[in-house]
């Protein structure tokens, strides 16, 4: 049988991890589901600890190549 609440929980912390949607707004709907029944308290902890945003690289501190004058290349 499908369980909505299971379904919400696993789409709401693979949305956070995939950078679909931002941890802010998981946590408005997660405290809006729980306030309906949909979810429980244990359901929300779980989705906050579960729920970790993606980390951008970090970009590199060598900076480009600059290309020698007259050189033709790139």
């Amino acid at each position: 049988m499908f369980n909505l609440s299971q379904w919400l929980k696993e789409s709401m912390i693979s949305g956070v991890a995939k950078g679909q949607v931002s941890l802010a707004y998981v946590a408005i709907k997660a405290e809006e589901y729980l306030s309906r029944g949909i979810f429980t308290e244990a359901d929300v902890q779980e989705i906050a600890e579960r729920s970790v945003e993606p980390v951008d690289p970090v970009p590199s501190e060598e900076p480009p190549e600059e290309a020698d004058e007259g050189d033709i290349s790139g």
